[in-house]
């Protein structure tokens, strides 16, 4: 046997320096804080409450979703395993069977999804009405072999006690998070929350401003047979059976290639990573995709190798057919992951392109994405007319993609191109010792970089090493110049996690002397990613006090979702909105837990309001935009929005350039066709109705949505800072917001609001020159028509003065003219107190307690003249 310098036993050493360093390195980069850990889980336990009924209510619902999850597992492996039978024949092991038969039953139930949503047939009790059959009807036919084929694994022989109990910590970290609601940004925004959208529609339909909302998405219904009892973390569960599915494939590889024992390090090394398993209980699709581009690819690499020469023709092609099938198959469930499937096709054409049979599977490998993507390249075009939105767009124009999409998608992928590859120590150095993303603990395994000094033992002929190079290479230079998202390099990981496995296991042959300590190694990576993962989930912040049931869903989410008021918001409007409501948001990254319909200001696309503005050339215009598209509230949220301003300044790119003429259409619009609706909570949330208002004024919320910048760029100014992001956390003094409108208003002058702010801000002082505060009422009046803020405002002068008797009439037309300006109600009970109407004073005070109904002082003025009442 030819040996490597890594094959002596001075090699052992070698390997256990690196081993020894990689992993000091890690701990330096990314140490565990373990006093601290158990010190924050102890007190999130403090911040939770023990109640009996309420534990065992959530208990309950945590075995209601894991019993549903099983179920739903049951019907896909009983599905595919029908299918499996039609199309391929001949044995396969009892792993291999398992792991196809679920990604056929995906397949099916995921096509028959589509199929619903194309006919507009999408309904949720349909989909429980289906999946209910299918239970029924496999246990009818076979009700031992339905409980059998749950378990893949036969008989577990000489797996240690300390691996089981590392699994099992594994198991329960998996279940704490799964139980949890969800939170990753990307799930909430579109992966998950289109598929329930399409329940609102029974079909397929354009999502305004939403780009995901075009992509490919099978894996959109695969959880849509989830989605549809109510609960994401069913839909969850079957990206972790698509992850655990991944990791079973990497053993049956492993087992073909080299040993069983090469299959199982290989699964433990892709199984066990902390960033992936965080990924494979959240709404990912990419969870999917990875588990089609392993089956696919890794049978490939099979078929093209030396070993499965001895199959017939007719089971090579069964097996080829299985192959394009789940390669095909990524093309319908995220077609940015298709790298690999030309992949594939770059291995072929290499290995089998002058054989009869490559032929053939060339011709089966192009049929395949046919059929997957076919139908969504159809939607894709009915709704833009571009089969393959949002890319080239230069080649569709009949679509709106902007100079700024263009911008913002260049400026969202910063190591594209050939930056992405002169960067790539960099890039790799980040994988493994940074918190990748920004996400706390979602570092890549040490397995790989501990192990990797193995690539360089003599393995195994049976599978040619740049076959596996190749696999490995090529997604990963398409990955250095097209993106830096780390989720589409799972399958590459995962192959690695192949390669290593199989070098692993040659090193125990080879240092045979030593093959005791070496299989310790894996162990105690395997402990160290349960604690990093126990690390990770602590600072999301920890789901384990839900998973006890000493929190409900609301009080988790309560700590994690931002804007903060988030879930009270969503909860009251689930109760208050009309359930055919359609609502734009703005400021609000997200609308997944509002059960209506509703389009998000997207930070890193062209803002849809905006694009409307673009495209009217009056406020009549702009309503009309909203009617055609039947939006019936907009809801905005002013901290956030000034928050995404600090965000924009960070792409570059302006998302709000607003012109003087549609700057004042828009003002206009909010003016005469918006209503503002009293809301229970703060935080800077403002709710508007969009009607006409005829005679009528609307009031505006702290800031006119989309003209934050021009604030935060003066007061950055006035404050003496460079970049916008410095003024964040920081306190702003009220004369720095003073002189913030005083500027905008002079700067602007087809923008009425600042006027009125700053006359405000002006009256609010020691000793104000009222004729000034009049004059700057007076040009905002003149250049918007506002003339409710120019009663008000005159009224407010006349209080000032301490002529309350003068003020009442201004008041009382000014609320008149806008019903919804609590300050109006406020300023008028006091000016009826000043004239001793008590009853009218307490009746304006509980109008303006009900138009704000957190404010605290309102509701102390409100108590104050009620005990008034009585004593008079």
């Amino acid at each position: 046997m030819q040996q490597t310098q890594f094959d002596s036993s001075n090699g052992t050493w070698l390997f256990y320096f690196w081993f020894l360093l990689c992993v000091v390195l890690y701990l330096f980069k990314i140490p565990l804080t373990v006093f601290s850990d158990f010190q924050n889980l102890a007190v999130s336990f403090q911040n939770s409450s023990w109640n009996w009924n309420q534990v065992l209510q959530i208990i309950g619902s945590h075995l209601v979703v894991v019993f549903i999850s099983l179920l739903y597992l049951g019907i896909f492996l009983g599905s595919g395993e029908a299918i499996l039978g039609v199309i391929f024949v001949y044995p396969l092991s009892l792993v291999e069977r398992w792991v196809w038969s679920l990604a056929l039953g995906l397949i099916f139930w995921g096509l028959l999804a589509e199929g619903l949503a194309f006919t507009g047939l999408l309904f949720p009790f349909l989909l429980q009405i289906l999946s209910v059959a299918a239970l029924l009807l496999f246990l009818i036919r076979d009700r031992s072999g339905a409980l059998r084929r749950y378990w893949p694994l036969g008989k577990i022989n000489g797996l240690a006690g300390s691996w089981k109990i590392v699994l099992g910590v594994f198991v329960l970290l998996t279940l704490s998070n799964l139980l949890a609601p969800e939170m990753s940004w990307d799930a909430i925004t579109y992966q998950l929350v289109l598929p329930r959208y399409y329940f609102f529609h029974h079909g397929f339909y354009l999502v305004l401003g939403m780009v995901p909302a075009h992509y490919p998405s099978l894996g959109g219904m695969f959880f849509s047979w989830g989605l549809a009892w109510g609960n994401d973390s069913i839909a969850r569960s079957f990206c972790f059976w698509a992850h655990l599915a991944t990791a079973l494939t990497l053993m049956t590889l492993g087992a073909r290639m080299g040993s069983e024992r090469a299959g199982w390090y290989a699964a433990a090394f892709y199984g066990l990573f902390p960033y992936l398993n965080i990924y494979s209980t959240r709404g990912y699709v990419d969870l999917f995709s990875s588990f089609y581009v392993v089956l696919g690819l890794g049978l490939l690499i099979l078929l093209v190798s030396n070993s499965f020469n001895e199959q017939s023709d007719v089971e090579r092609k069964g097996l080829f057919l299985l192959a394009a099938l789940a390669l095909g198959a990524v093309w319908g469930i995220k077609y940015n992951a298709v790298m690999y499937w030309i992949t594939a096709l770059v291995v072929l054409l290499w290995k089998l392109g002058k054989k009869k049979e490559g032929l053939f599977f060339l011709t089966v490998l192009f049929l395949s994405p046919l059929f997957f993507f076919g139908p969504w390249a159809l939607k894709s075009w009915e709704c833009v007319h571009n089969p393959i939105y949002p890319y080239l767009p230069y080649w569709f124009h009949s679509f709106n993609w902007n100079e700024f999409d263009q911008r913002v998608s260049t400026i969202k992928f910063p190591i594209e191109g050939l930056k992405g590859i002169v960067l790539l120590p960099k890039v790799l150095w980040g994988i493994f010792f940074e918190r990748y993303s920004g996400a706390p603990n979602e570092e890549v395994g040490l397995a790989l970089l501990a192990f990797s000094p193995l690539l360089l033992i003599k393995r195994s002929e049976k599978i040619p090493t740049s076959v596996l190079g190749l696999a490995v290479g090529i997604p990963f230079f398409f990955w250095l110049v097209t993106s830096h998202q780390l989720r589409l390099m799972i399958p590459v990981i995962a192959l690695a996690s192949l390669v290593i496995g199989l070098g692993f296991e040659r090193a125990l042959r080879t240092w045979h002397r030593q093959a005791k300590w070496i299989a310790l190694m894996p162990l105690i990576l395997a402990w160290l990613a349960a604690f990093y993962l126990f690390q990770g989930l602590l600072e999301q912040p920890n789901p384990f006090a839900h998973f006890l049931g000493l929190q409900t869903r609301d009080q988790f989410l309560s700590q994690i979702m931002r804007p903060v008021g988030y879930v009270d918001l969503n909860r009251y409007l689930n109760q208050t909105l009309p359930a055919k409501a359609k609502v734009l948001i703005l400021g609000q990254q997200n609308g997944y837990y509002l059960q209506r319909e509703s389009v998000f200001d997207f930070d890193y696309t062209h803002p849809l309001l905006k694009e409307w503005v673009d495209q009217s050339h009056s406020p009549e215009e702009l309503y009309r935009w909203f009617l055609k598209n039947n939006f019936d509230y907009l809801l905005y949220n002013s901290n956030a929005m000034m928050g995404s301003v600090v965000r924009t300044e960070e792409f570059g790119a302006e998302r709000y350039f607003w012109t003087p003429a549609q700057l004042k259409n828009y003002e206009l619009f909010f003016l005469k066709y918006t209503q503002k609706v009293p809301l229970p909570v703060g935080s800077g949330y403002s709710l508007y109705r969009i009607i006409s208002r005829g005679k009528e004024f609307s009031t505006f919320p702290e800031f006119l949505p989309g003209t934050e910048k021009y604030y935060l760029d003066d007061m950055v100014q006035l404050l003496g800072y460079k970049k916008v992001s410095e003024i964040v956390g920081r306190s702003i003094p009220p004369e720095i917001y003073a002189k913030a409108y005083n500027a905008i208003a002079m700067n602007y002058l087809e923008f009425g609001y600042p006027c009125f702010q700053s006359a405000l801000a002006d009256l609010a002082k020691d000793h104000p020159d009222t004729s000034e505060v009049l004059e700057k009422g007076r040009a905002g009046f003149a250049r918007n028509g506002d003339e409710a803020s120019w009663m008000a405002l005159q009224a407010d002068v006349l209080l000032t003065r301490g002529r309350s008797r003068a003020a009442v009439p201004f008041l009382e037309k000014a609320q008149a003219l806008s019903p919804e300006k609590d300050d109006v109600a406020r300023n008028l009970s006091v000016a009826y107190y000043n004239e001793h109407h008590i009853d009218q004073a307490v009746r304006e005070a509980e109008t303006a307690a009900a138009l704000v109904p957190y404010s605290d002082d309102y509701r102390k003025l409100l108590s104050q003249l009620q005990s008034l009442q009585l004593r008079h």
